[in-house]
């Protein structure tokens, strides 16, 4: 029986009154769903929850997410690194899991027979990963303090001639420069991955925790593996956020997961008859770059 841990994110501490919610979505799915909290959210006993012990340490630079009802706060605070290591000290007796935001719509294809048949193929499964330029424009977080400075720190533990070589095998074309550590991004509001895979992974991650998630997660995965299956899910921007509840879920047919659908909105019969509404279309939607 291959068993399948969901673990849910709470970045926000109202955003745990998601629970009831997604765990009666998501229940049939996973062997067990965890919440990811952060240590300032009140638990709920009837829930299985990964209390966050890693504090951020003072001094670090301001983040850019531009939300003024957290006040000034580093970039940091947002870090999923140190939940995903929470989350490999209570993955025992599960085959994989999977890791996504409480406003990541999962598809109902998610199921532990589609999960089974990816990772015999690979170690994990998550939306494209790009190459990291140093000068770059196009992604404000490329020149922030948490990316590069932070990680010229850590550098000392990584082997840049192994990152360069599962970017070639993952991506088939060489780095497009070649400085001694390559660093790479992505979108992880969504990650799919083998227990003992997360585990080796996590020897990376401790030291990563100061660096912005978006480049440490994707730069550890490749640090390890160039056995990366690539998730058909779609994050939204823009005018394509406006859409009814109806468009959201339908979306849900095709692709792994959607990305943002704020749950608290709607009423949560209404979301859970949609839901089940749904009719999967083909489960194994990963593949290779």
């Amino acid at each position: 029986m291959f068993r399948t841990l969901l673990v849910i994110n709470c970045a926000l501490d109202e955003s745990y009154a998601n629970r009831s919610l997604l765990h009666g979505l998501y229940g049939p799915q996973f062997a067990d769903i965890a919440f990811a909290i952060s240590p300032t959210c009140e638990p709920d006993p009837s829930y299985r929850n990964i209390i966050q012990t890693w504090i951020p340490p003072a001094g670090d630079a301001g983040c850019l997410c531009g939300n003024a009802a957290l006040g000034p706060h580093p970039a940091v605070v947002h870090s999923t690194v140190p939940r995903w290591i929470e989350a490999a000290a209570v993955c025992d007796g599960f085959d994989c899991v999977v890791f996504t935001e409480d406003d990541c719509l999962l598809s109902p294809r998610l199921t532990a027979s589609s999960l089974r048949s990816w990772f015999e193929e690979f170690d994990c499964v998550a939306p494209p990963i790009s190459y990291c330029f140093r000068e770059m424009t196009s992604w404000m977080w490329a020149s922030h303090d948490s990316v590069f400075p932070k990680f010229a720190q850590v550098a000392s533990y990584f082997r840049g001639d192994r990152l360069a070589t599962n970017w070639v095998r993952y991506r088939g074309a060489v780095p497009p420069e070649q400085p001694r550590l390559p660093l790479f991004y992505g979108f992880v509001d969504w990650l799919a991955m083998r227990t003992d895979f997360l585990r080796e992974l996590t020897v990376d991650l401790l030291h990563l925790r100061r660096v912005w998630h978006e480049v440490a997660i994707p730069t550890a995965i490749l640090h390890r593996t160039s056995r990366v299956g690539v998730s058909n899910g779609i994050a939204l921007w823009g005018k394509q956020r406006d859409q009814s509840l109806d468009e959201l879920m339908a979306l849900l047919a095709t692709h792994d997961f959607v990305h943002p659908v704020k749950l608290l909105r709607y009423e949560q019969e209404e979301v859970i008859r949609l839901y089940r509404h749904v009719q999967p279309g083909n489960c194994h939607s990963c593949n290779s770059v």
